[in-house]
C-alpha cells in the first residue's frame, strides 16, 4: 500500500514537473496532452492481468482451468493493494473439443502463462505457471516500477533533443538487465547482456537453454527437463521458471502483450498455440458462405505443429504430410472441379464454430490421419476420409458437382 501511494505522488509530481519542462522548453499544448496521456497509461492503479492457458480456444466458458487459484491470487493481491484495478483476460491456446468427438484432455499437465500489462497493453511482468498470491504481489510491485520507467523515458523523448532517438525498449530492457542481476542465478548471470530485445524471443530463449536445463536440474533434479512430463508438471508453479523469465523479460518488456504471447507460448510449450485470428475468422466466413450454396472439400494441412495436435489427429502416418502430394490425374481434376480448400486445424475448429456442427474424431481407428473433410451441407456432419480414399474422394465430389 506504501509503495503504491508513493509511486502515485512520484507520478503526480513528474506530471508537475513536465509542465514547468514544456513552458521551459516551449513545448506546444498537442505535446503537453500527449505527456499526460502517456503518464495516465503508466498509472499504477490500472493494471491487466493476461492470462494464456491451454483450455479449448473456441469454448465459450468464462472460466479457465487454474481459474480457482487465480482468483485467490488476485483477491489476495487486492487485498494488499486496495488502490490497484488488477482485471483478468483470458485467453484460450489449447487443442479444440470440436475435434476430439467432444471429449476433455486429461491425464495430462495443463499449462498457463501470465502477464502483467499496463493500460495500453505493453508487458510489465511475466510469469509461466498459476502465481500465489504472494507472487502475484511481487510481479504487480516489478510493474509498478517499470512503469514508472516508462513515463520517465517517454517523457525523456519528447522533451529533450539530445534524447530524441533513445530507444525505449532498448532502456526498459536496461532496466529490467540491471534487476535481473541481482536476483536470478549463477546460471543465467553471464548471459544477461547477451539478451537482445531486437531478437525474436526464440533466439533469445535458445542462448539460455542451457542455463535453463542446469537451474532446474539443480533446483529440482531434473536430468532431461525436455518434455519430460514431470517438467511440464512442475511448470504450472510460478517458482519453476522464475529465473528464465526475469532474464526473458529483457526480450519483451515494454512491447505489446498481443504480439507477444503467441511467439513466448510456442518458445515455452514447444508447439504453436491454437488462435482464432482475423485471417482464421475471414476462413470460417468465406466457407460458411459457400456452404449455403453447396458442397465443400478441405484438405488439411497437419505440418503445423499445435500444441498437443497429436491429441486430435493421432500419430501421423502418411509420409507426405504437405497438402498437394503426388496424386492421379483424375483426383485433381475433381478438386479443381469443385474448388478444394486447404485448411490447417484451429481454420476448421473455428469453421465447425461457426456453422454449429457437432464435434467430429479427427482419428481414426486404424491409425490413418484424416486428410480429406468434405462438407455436403452446412447442417450435415462432414465425412472424413483418410490420404489413401481418394477414390472415394472422387465418388463424392462427382455427387457434389452434380
Amino acid at each position: 500500500m506504501l509503495i503504491r501511494g508513493a509511486i502515485k505522488v512520484y507520478l503526480e509530481s513528474i506530471s508537475r514537473f513536465l509542465r514547468i519542462v514544456t513552458f521551459c522548453l516551449g513545448v506546444t499544448v498537442a505535446d503537453e496532452a500527449v505527456l499526460a496521456e502517456q503518464i495516465d497509461s503508466t498509472d499504477s492503479t490500472k493494471r491487466l492481468l493476461v492470462v494464456v492457458t491451454d483450455d479449448d480456444f473456441v469454448e465459450a466458458s468464462p472460466s479457465i482451468w487454474c481459474e480457482d487459484s487465480l482468483q485467490k491470487a488476485v483477491e489476495a493481491c487486492r487485498d494488499k493493494q486496495r488502490t490497484t484495478s488488477l482485471k483478468i483476460e483470458r485467453i484460450r491456446a489449447g487443442s479444440p473439443s470440436l475435434l476430439r468427438g467432444g471429449r476433455s484432455i486429461t491425464g495430462v499437465p495443463r499449462r498457463v502463462i501470465c502477464f502483467i500489462c499496463d493500460g495500453q497493453r505493453r508487458i510489465l511482468s511475466c510469469c509461466v505457471g498459476v502465481p500465489s498470491p504472494r507472487q502475484l504481489l511481487a510481479f504487480s510491485e516489478d510493474a509498478d516500477e517499470l512503469s514508472v520507467s516508462i513515463a520517465l523515458a517517454r517523457a525523456t523523448e519528447l522533451n529533450a533533443e539530445a534524447e530524441k532517438d533513445v530507444n525505449e525498449a532498448t532502456s526498459l530492457a536496461m532496466i529490467v538487465r540491471e534487476r535481473a542481476a541481482k536476483r536470478v542465478t549463477r546460471h543465467y548471470r553471464p548471459l544477461l547482456e547477451k539478451i537482445d530485445p531486437s531478437n525474436a524471443i526464440e533466439s533469445n530463449a535458445d542462448l539460455i537453454a542451457e542455463a535453463l536445463a542446469n537451474d532446474i536440474k539443480e533446483r529440482f533434479l531434473f536430468d532431461s527437463p525436455v518434455e519430460s512430463e514431470r517438467w511440464v508438471s512442475a511448470q504450472q508453479h510460478a517458482e519453476a521458471r522464475r529465473f528464465w523469465c526475469e532474464t526473458m523479460l529483457i526480450s519483451f518488456v515494454g512491447k505489446d502483450v498481443d504480439a507477444i504471447w503467441p511467439e513466448l507460448a510456442t518458445s515455452v510449450w514447444g508447439a504453436t498455440p491454437w488462435r482464432s485470428t482475423e485471417s482464421v475468422q475471414q476462413f470460417a466466413t468465406e466457407c460458411s458462405e459457400t456452404l449455403q450454396q453447396h458442397g465443400l472439400v478441405l484438405e488439411l494441412d497437419l505440418t503445423k505443429g499445435f500444441l498437443q495436435s497429436e491429441s486430435v489427429t493421432g500419430p501421423v502416418t502418411t509420409t507426405d504430410d504437405a497438402p498437394g502430394a503426388k496424386r492421379e490425374a483424375s483426383l485433381v481434376q475433381a478438386l479443381e472441379s469443385v474448388g478444394v480448400k486447404t485448411c490447417d486445424l484451429s481454420e476448421l475448429a473455428v469453421l465447425m464454430r461457426t456453422i454449429n456442427q457437432s464435434p467430429i474424431t479427427l482419428r481414426n481407428p486404424k491409425t490413418k490421419t484424416t486428410r480429406w473433410v468434405v462438407f455436403k451441407k452446412a447442417e450435415e456432419k462432414p465425412t472424413l476420409l483418410p490420404q489413401d480414399a481418394e477414390k472415394r474422394l472422387e465418388d463424392m465430389i462427382r455427387l457434389l458437382v452434380k
